[in-house]
C-alpha cells in the first residue's frame, strides 16, 4: 500500500480543503470501488433482464449463489493471501524480481485446487440432492473460481502499487459483463439467472486477464523455481492460520444463524438467513469507511514513524533507537485512537442516517431489530483490525494469529449463546468476539513495545539452519 500513501500525501500536503476532499475521494475510492462496481452491475442486469419476472425459487437460487460466490471466494483465497504478500515483500527486499512469477503460478494452482475441490463438492450435492438445473450450477462455479482467480492475482497486482488500473479493470470487467449478459440473454436466449451468472463470471476472468496481463509486464524474467513458495508455507503456517481465523470470524455468525430459526433452505441445497444477513450487510456498510481511515492513517503518518525506527536501529545510536521507538508507538496509539474517534462519528450519522431511510425501502422489522447492536459490532471489529494490521508491522505472527483465534472462536461461541436470547441481541455473538479479539490484540501489541529491543536483537543464528544427520559431539581428539 505505500503507492496509496505516496499519492496521500502529495494531495495533502497541499492543505487546502480542494486537496482533502481529493485526497479522502481518492482513498474512498481505492478501497470500495471493486465491490460498488460489482453490486452496481448486479442491480443493472437485475433491471435490465427482468429478474423481477423470475419465480420465487429461482430469484432465491441465483441471490444464494452470489452471496456462496463471494464468501466463499473471499474464505478460500484468504488461506494463503497473507503468506503470499509476505513472500513478495521478501523477494522484493532480496531483488530477486525473477520468483515472482513462479511462485505466482504455483500460489495459483494451489488456490485452484483448494476451491475447486471444495466448489465442486457442493456443486454434485446441489445437482444430485437440490437438483438445481445444471446450466445455473455451471455458471455459479465458475463465477466461483473467476472470483478466486481476481482476488489472488490482485493480491499481486497491489505490488505493483497500479491501484488505479485495479479499479479501471473491475470497472471494465462490469461493463463486459453487463454486455455480455445482453447478449446471452437476447441473442442467445438463456435464462435470465444463468445470463446474469455467467455474465458476472465472464467479467471477474476479464478482470483477472487484465490482472495477470499487467503483472507479467512488470515481470517479465521467471526463474521457474516453482517451489521456493513451499518454504514460505511451511515456514509462515502461523500467517495463514492467523488471517484465515480472521476472515472466517467475520462470516462465522452468519454461518450459526443459517441454521437458526431465521434460516431459510432453498431446494435442499443452499441456506442463509436473510434478516440477520441484511442487518450485517448493512452494518458493515456503517462502518466501511473505518477501513479507508486506517489506510490513510497508516500510510501517512505512521509509516514514517516505522521507518524512522528502522534507520535508527540499522545506523544510529542508542539514543536514536530509543526516541525513534517512543514516537513510533506514540505513533500508534494516536492512529488507533484517530480512527476510533472519526469512525464513532462517522458511524453515528449513519446510523442515524440508515434507521430513518431504509424502513421507507422496506428494510425494517426484523431487519432493523438486529441492525443496532450488528452495528455496534463491526465498530470493534474494525478498531480490532488496525491492532491487527499493526501486529502484523512488527512482525508477531504469533500475536496475529491468537487474535484471529480469539475472534473467530468467541464469535462462533457467543453466536450460538445469542441465538437463546430476544433477537434484539442476535449480534451479540460477533460484538463479544471482536470485544475479545480487540482486549488480546491491544495487551499484545503492550507486549511488542515493552519487548521490542529483545525481538530486533535478539533474533537470528548465527549458523545457517539446515536438515541434516546430527554433527558429531566430539570438538576434539588427542592423537597418540
Amino acid at each position: 500500500m505505500a503507492g496509496i500513501g505516496v499519492r496521500l500525501n502529495k494531495l495533502f500536503e497541499k492543505r487546502s480543503m480542494a486537496a482533502a476532499v481529493v485526497g479522502i475521494g481518492y482513498s474512498t475510492a481505492v478501497t470500495i470501488t471493486p465491490m460498488v462496481v460489482v453490486i452496481a452491475c448486479v442491480v443493472l442486469m437485475q433491471k435490465v433482464l427482468g429478474f423481477s419476472t423470475l419465480t420465487y425459487v429461482d430469484k432465491e437460487i441465483f441471490l444464494c449463489s452470489m452471496l456462496y460466490i463471494f464468501i466463499f471466494g473471499l474464505l478460500t483465497t484468504s488461506v494463503f493471501s497473507s503468506v503470499i504478500s509476505k513472500f513478495i515483500a521478501d523477494v522484493i527486499f532480496e531483488e530477486r524480481y525473477e520468483d515472482i512469477m513462479p511462485c505466482y503460478y504455483m500460489g495459483l494452482a494451489l488456490n485452484m485446487v483448494l476451491a475447486g475441490g471444495a466448489g465442486a463438492a457442493f456443486c454434485i450435492r446441489a445437482l444430485i440432492v437440490g437438483r438445481v438445473s445444471p446450466s445455473v450450477i455451471f455458471a455459479a462455479f465458475m463465477g466461483y473460481m473467476a472470483l478466486v482467480f481476481v482476488f489472488y492475482t490482485m493480491t499481486y497486482l497491489s505490488v505493483c502499487k497500479t491501484y488505479e488500473k485495479i479499479m479501471l479493470f473491475y470497472l471494465v470487467g462490469m461493463v463486459a459483463a453487463f454486455l455480455l449478459s445482453l447478449l446471452f440473454r437476447f441473442i442467445i436466449g438463456m435464462s435470465i439467472e444463468t445470463s446474469m451468472l455467467l455474465a458476472v463470471a465472464s467479467g471477474l476472468i476479464i478482470t483477472g486477464s487484465l490482472a495477470l496481463a499487467v503483472l507479467r509486464q512488470y515481470f517479465k524474467m521467471c526463474s521457474k523455481n516453482y517451489c521456493r513458495i513451499f518454504g514460505h508455507l511451511r515456514k509462515y503456517w502461523k500467517l495463514i492460520v492467523a488471517n484465515t481465523a480472521y476472515t472466517l470470524g467475520l462470516y462465522v455468525h452468519n454461518f450459526v444463524f443459517w441454521k437458526s430459526e431465521l434460516g431459510i433452505s432453498v431446494e435442499n441445497t443452499f441456506i442463509y438467513a436473510e434478516t440477520y444477513d441484511l442487518a450485517s450487510c448493512i452494518a458493515m456498510f456503517t462502518n466501511i469507511s473505518a477501513s479507508v481511515i486506517l489506510l490513510a492513517n497508516i500510510e501517512m503518518h505512521f509509516n514514517q514513524s516505522y521507518k524512522e525506527y528502522s534507520e535508527a536501529v540499522i545506523g544510529g545510536r542508542y539514543a536514536d533507537i530509543e526516541k525513534t521507538k517512543n514516537r513510533m508507538f506514540g505513533r500508534l496509539v494516536s492512529e488507533i485512537m484517530s480512527i476510533a474517534r472519526i469512525q464513532f462519528i462517522i458511524s453515528t450519522v449513519l446510523y442515524l442516517v440508515f434507521s430513518i431511510l431504509l424502513p421507507r425501502f422496506g428494510f425494517n422489522g426484523l431487519v432493523m431489530t438486529i441492525y443496532p447492536v450488528m452495528a455496534a459490532a463491526y465498530f470493534v471489529v474494525f478498531i480490532m483490525y488496525a491492532a491487527f494490521i499493526f501486529l502484523y508491522y512488527f512482525d508477531d505472527l504469533t500475536g496475529a494469529m491468537r487474535t484471529g483465534i480469539i475472534f473467530c472462536v468467541v464469535t462462533f461461541i457467543g453466536s450460538l449463546v445469542s441465538m437463546q436470547f430476544q433477537r434484539i441481541w442476535y449480534g451479540m455473538g460477533i460484538f463479544a468476539g471482536a470485544v475479545a479479539g480487540w482486549t488480546y490484540s491491544y495487551f499484545r501489541l503492550r507486549w511488542v513495545e515493552k519487548n521490542i529491543d529483545v525481538h530486533i536483537f535478539c533474533r537470528g543464528d548465527i549458523l545457517k539452519r539446515k536438515r541434516s544427520k546430527r554433527p558429531s559431539g566430539i570438538s576434539y581428539r588427542k592423537n597418540a
